[in-house]
């Protein structure tokens, strides 16, 4: 998916010409009830964007506000950014950009559309650019497979949808009269694995140097069989989280493939994460990763989760040492945590730690990010007794330059996100921010930047 973000950025950096800023004040965008039935009713999420808002608010700061703008531009040599070329590809600028994912029993399959108003120039971009999508048209519409599986299953699908032969979302959800053409950004999100949320709606507006989130969820039941949660922020830690609702089913250590998968209930979850020690030596895996994390899951039953870290120790990943209450991760860098259980806690830990309770009336979940915070904390040191040999310090300086791409997310100061209830209804309501450092600029721009930034470095590693 990273090849259609790259697209979408050259895009929104090339439509900064004057004329285009006082052009896209005629047109009103309004949701387009057609493209809303191209997506399948199974979608589990739906992600709108409003182009007119986002050429319109970068146009200006490429006006109004040139230093910032030109300083911020992305040094692309592939593609030059400031290319007149990339007004002409045969994609309609001003309407809606949807993307939307399906959960297959063996993946989840992304796909987008894009309103286009020449069929062949816009082939002629992707040939062009290298781009290998999978496209299939639906008259003034192109709909993009993103996701790399190309069965034939999911090859007859695309076809289908783009046929307006598939059971459309808008059976099910008026997405027209849901999703505002004043945020920049409106999703849909139906959570595969929440035993506590049917679904919900997001939406964003980009401001002057923060984006803000607002929406509402769904919740499965009564919301007050549910608690409140339970424990006290550490709000001096890079990340902390807390939540009484049980929305993830997994919990990522490093990435999708070395997680703690299809966990049992629990009623409370805390997560503080404060940065990690990366010891350097000379053996097969050159690195051990000691996070500084600590997870506590309270819990009713004991047996399951007892039975949950048993199974656990099957995997290849995991060794679990049941004598000193240690697992190993065994994987593209190895890992120790310690772990606790008893009737009422499940913990992992580097270090011992009790978390405060204090009972936050109305929240059922809530995060703190500070990106700056996780990189300063993120450390190198050598193992003095097993030192690396030359060998291994390739493989670790190419890992120490990784990070150091990483340093992007220091453009952000802040991150929050809440889930709280609703005195007026009994859906649960949510808010959020992500405030950027930049103060003199826009947080449109800081976050296309970041988007670039993302794909020429992490996303590089991205399907």
């Amino acid at each position: 998916m990273k090849r259609f973000f790259k697209i979408m950025v050259i895009i929104y950096f090339a439509l900064v010409f004057p004329i285009l800023f006082f052009i896209a004040d005629f047109f009103i965008l309004d949701s387009n009830p057609k493209i809303y039935s191209l997506i399948p009713q199974d979608a589990d999420i739906v992600i709108e964007i409003n182009t007119k808002n986002f050429i319109q608010e970068v146009a200006y700061q490429r006006i109004f506000n040139e230093p910032y703008f030109l300083k911020k531009l992305p040094k692309d040599n592939e593609d030059n950014l400031m290319d007149r070329n990339h007004l002409d590809v045969g994609l309609n600028p001003y309407s809606q950009v949807i993307i939307f994912r399906e959960n297959w029993a063996d993946a989840n399959i992304w796909f987008g559309i894009v309103a286009i108003n020449n069929k062949t120039k816009f082939e002629k971009f992707l040939k062009d650019k290298g781009y290998t999508f999978n496209v299939e048209y639906a008259d003034n519409y192109a709909v993009i497979k993103l996701s790399n599986n190309n069965s034939e299953e999911i090859l007859s699908h695309q076809k289908n949808i783009a046929q307006f032969k598939i059971k459309s979302f808008d059976a099910k959800v008026d997405l027209s009269k849901v999703f505002n053409t004043h945020n920049e950004l409106n999703i849909y999100v139906a959570p595969k694995n929440s035993k506590d949320i049917i679904d919900g709606y997001l939406h964003f507006n980009f401001e002057k140097d923060r984006v803000i989130a607002h929406g509402t969820f769904t919740p499965i039941g009564k919301t007050d069989d549910i608690p409140f949660v339970k424990y006290e922020m550490s709000n001096d830690k890079a990340l902390t989280l807390r939540s009484s609702l049980n929305l993830f089913n997994s919990v990522y250590l490093f990435n999708k493939n070395i997680a703690l998968k299809n966990l049992p209930q629990y009623t409370q979850l805390c997560l503080d994460f404060d940065g990690t020690t990366l010891m350097t030596s000379h053996s097969n895996i050159p690195i051990t990763a000691y996070p500084n994390l600590n997870i506590q899951f309270d819990i009713n039953d004991s047996v399951v989760w007892n039975n949950y870290f048993t199974d656990l120790n099957d995997s290849s990943t995991f060794i679990v040492d049941t004598i000193h209450h240690q697992f190993i991760i065994n994987a593209e860098s190895q890992s120790f945590f310690n772990y606790a259980v008893d009737n009422n806690y499940f913990k992992i830990f580097q270090h011992p730690y009790n978390y405060k309770v204090n009972p936050q009336n109305g929240t059922y979940f809530s995060l703190n990010v500070h990106p700056n915070s996780i990189l300063e904390k993120t450390i190198f040191v050598k193992d003095s007794l097993n030192p690396p040999t030359f060998v291994d310090g390739i493989k670790i300086g190419i890992i120490e330059s990784l990070m150091e791409d990483m340093n992007f997310w220091s453009d952000v100061n802040y991150i929050n996100f809440n889930i709280s209830a609703d005195s007026s209804s009994t859906d649960f309501v949510s808010h959020g921010e992500v405030i950027y450092i930049e103060k003199d600029g826009h947080s449109m721009v800081e976050s296309i930047v970041l988007v670039q930034k993302f794909i020429g470095s992490v996303g590089a590693f991205l399907e």
